[in-house]
């Protein structure tokens, strides 16, 4: 599989080329096999899936290529960039995080022998925002219970170590292209889940309504006044004449194998609604507190990318290099966890 996408994104290949053509098969073929291989039953499923999967394809091309050149990360960048210094709390942190990566560790490893000065790497970071009240100099006076707006990007992660720019934009394509691949089977799955739900609803609303009707032929209700039988009894009636409605309009979306097509067609013709990378910019000062121009410290302005899928936490990232001859060796990793008391 993983020979597959990196055909798909090592291509230069131009439209109405027979090669291009051969691409997007591929990656036709890629998103059926991690939805539903079944799909292939369909005679037509090449055809129909085509002009969605080229679109999800340019789309994550595009995207990828408009992301920042990677940004240089190491000891004399931390103490020279403001942006590194906005990202990390220390230079040890940079070198640390960097240096205990598996990723990175394996990465080198394979590499044994090769004089790339530079690792490239996809950085991803938590960003969080927080209202604050902090004392601020203006002029000669200190003004106290300021509102600022704090930064925070912490939980640092590396992924796809590369000895290039190139290869490194590559695996971040394949990483988006599966992401959204995963939208596909991801929204397949919600509406399973949904039908499984609402015969559960379904199940249990019954119950209750036998439960109501077997009250009613018993000896209590001796009046043919209003009691709360009867009202409970239109209530559940309702409800669940409403459930059956909506469940039999779910079970009718996903019956056959055709509407599973459908569905992961509308999603990979449409990959803005579902993964949105756009590059954003910040001023912070060296507090990492937001500034605008204008302030008294206008700080500096710090740049990475957005990236926002159906998972609710945003993800920052930035693409960046790495001196290789800054990795900390097995041996000092080793010498410093041996110091590190126990939490």
């Amino acid at each position: 599989m993983l020979s597959l996408l990196q055909t798909i994104f090592a291509s230069s290949h131009k439209h109405a080329d027979d090669e291009y053509e051969r691409i997007i098969d591929l990656a036709i073929n890629m998103t059926v096999e991690r939805t539903d291989p079944r799909l292939k039953l369909i005679r037509s499923y090449k055809k129909r899936l085509r002009d969605s999967v080229e679109i999800a394809v340019k789309y994550v091309i595009e995207v990828v290529e408009t992301m920042q050149t990677p940004l240089e990360m190491s000891r004399s960048a931390f103490a020279a960039d403001a942006q590194v210094n906005a990202f990390f709390a220390s230079a040890n942190e940079l070198e640390h995080e960097i240096s205990i990566n598996q990723s990175v560790r394996e990465f080198v490893a394979r590499s044994v022998g090769k004089s790339d000065d530079y690792l490239y790497l996809g950085m991803a970071m938590s960003l969080t925002k927080k209202n604050v009240f902090v004392p601020v100099l203006k002029g000669e006076i200190i003004q106290h219970d300021v509102a600022r707006t704090a930064i925070n990007f912490s939980e640092h992660r590396f992924v796809d170590p590369s000895d290039s720019e190139l290869n490194l934009r590559r695996k971040i394509k394949q990483r988006v292209f599966m992401n959204l691949v995963q939208c596909a089977l991801a929204e397949l799955i919600k509406i399973k889940d949904r039908k499984q739900e609402l015969e559960s609803q379904r199940i249990l609303l019954r119950a209750k309504l036998r439960n109501i009707i077997h009250q009613a032929l018993g000896l209590e209700p001796l009046t043919d006044a209003i009691t709360d039988e009867n009202i409970n009894r239109e209530k559940l009636e309702t409800e669940l004449a409403e459930i059956e409605r909506t469940l039999k309009e779910t079970a009718a979306s996903i019956e056959t194998l055709d509407q599973y097509l459908e569905i992961i067609s509308n999603v990979m013709a449409n990959p803005k609604n579902h993964i949105r990378v756009e590059n954003t910019a910040i001023r912070l000062n060296r507090m990492n507190f937001a500034t605008s121009p204008n302030d008294e410290d206008p700080g500096e302005e710090i740049i990475y990318t957005d990236f926002e899928s159906s998972e609710p936490k945003k993800i920052a990232g930035r693409l960046i290099k790495y001196p290789r001859a800054e990795l900390l060796s097995e041996k000092i990793l080793k010498d410093k966890a041996r110091f590190v008391l126990p939490a």
